[in-house]
């Protein structure tokens, strides 16, 4: 006996019984009695009128229509009646031998994920981010490409401008050198050659400059601090200045772009410029290091220092520094005093986008630490 009651809801339904015989061939009687919600019964008996659907057939008890090949049951005996039944229609009567009652039937609670409008969900998501992945995949490659060529055009740029005018300034400055030779002692041409040849040199040193700005082969850390180490040597060599070195060891070998290098490189330098003009001092500390996830460039000198509210706000060198460094991302720290020095600190944080590079000479060519006018130190 079985309690369906949960499973129909309002509608039509279709009825499907499955029976089977487990001991050998025989007969076998059906009967489906329905008890309806408002007390009536419908009695429906086994008899020609009922389908036999054949072993092999699947998908049976979801259809409302038997098929062609579904032949009628047989009655090979008619129901036997009670005694005090004698009526076959009441063969419903009889108390069968054995009685298995079954706990009402619940409906098969399917979770969500199971269900098709889920699933369904669940693909068109993983579509839409296969989709996106491949658009970004291929936006990422031809970006790529695109940063791997412009490297290849600064590389050969940078170095014809080395090969071409490099060789053409050199050329220049001497053959003004040879010119002069020429000329006699006093004369006023040998003067201007003379300041040609320099101009020349000085033009091709700063080509020089503009060639380690361009060239994608110096794009690192490392080459920036070996080159502004040099640079701060070289420029306070003709000044009465001594230079402190002090670099930190292992510097990480990061991707230092062209502008970070370009606009750091022109504020360094702008502040050296300003402490051999003004500072008076007697020597000057270069100080490189690694702050968390940024570079410290310290310039610092122990010369007579100013007031800076005070500074004279037409000048440009110190507004310039700023703006130097906003364009990067980083800052410029001022620390001075009349009397007290002058400190100026760059602070300019890694970009995200900084990975390792190749291999820098810059341990090989770069002393961690120097001082000009000691007879033995590093320089």
């Amino acid at each position: 006996e079985y309690d369906i009651r949960l499973l129909l809801k309002p509608g039509w339904h279709v009825l499907a019984i499955e029976g089977f015989n487990d001991n050998r061939e025989a007969g076998l009687l059906f009967g489906l009695r329905v008890e309806m919600a408002g007390g009536g019964k419908i009695q429906i008996p086994s008899d020609t009128n009922w389908r036999v659907v054949p072993a092999e057939e699947g998908g049976w008890e979801r259809r409302n229509q038997p098929l062609p090949n579904w032949g009628r049951a047989v009655v090979v005996s008619p129901f036997l009646p009670r005694s005090d039944q004698p009526k076959a229609g009441h063969w419903f009567e009889r108390k069968p031998t054995m009685m298995v009652k079954v706990p009402p039937i619940q409906p098969l609670e399917g979770h969500f994920w199971k269900s098709g409008w889920f699933q369904a969900t669940l693909i068109g998501i993983v579509v839409v981010g296969l989709l996106a992945y491949l658009k970004l995949l291929a936006r990422l490659t031809l970006q790529s490409k695109g940063q791997e060529l412009l490297r290849r055009e600064r590389a050969r740029i940078a170095r014809d401008i080395h090969d071409d005018l490099g060789a053409r300034l050199t050329e220049l400055a001497l053959e003004g050198e040879v010119a002069q030779t020429e000329l006699p002692e006093g004369s006023p041409a040998r003067s201007r050659l003379s300041a040609l040849s320099e101009k020349a040199r000085s033009l091709s040193g700063a080509m020089d400059e503009v060639v380690w700005l361009v060239n994608s082969r110096r794009d690192t850390l490392r080459d920036f601090v070996a080159y502004v180490c040099k640079h701060t040597q070289r420029f306070l060599d003709s000044t009465a200045i001594r230079c402190r070195l002090d670099v930190a060891a292992n510097l990480p070998d990061v991707t230092f772009e062209m502008p970070v290098r370009r606009n750091l490189l022109l504020a360094v330098r702008e502040s050296l410029n300003n402490s051999a003009k003004y500072s008076g001092a007697g020597e000057l500390f270069l100080r490189i290091r690694i702050r968390g996830q940024s570079l410290s460039v310290v310039v610092e000198d122990h010369g007579k220092g100013f007031d800076l509210d005070a500074a004279d706000s037409l000048r440009n060198g110190l507004t310039n520094m700023s703006e130097r460094m906003k364009e990067i991302g980083g800052r410029c720290q001022i620390t001075t005093a009349p009397g007290a020095g002058c400190r100026i600190e760059f602070l300019v944080p890694f970009s995200k986008s900084s990975k390792s590079g190749g291999r820098s000479r810059v341990q090989e060519e770069l002393p961690l630490t120097g001082l000009k006018g000691e007879e033995g130190a590093p320089r």
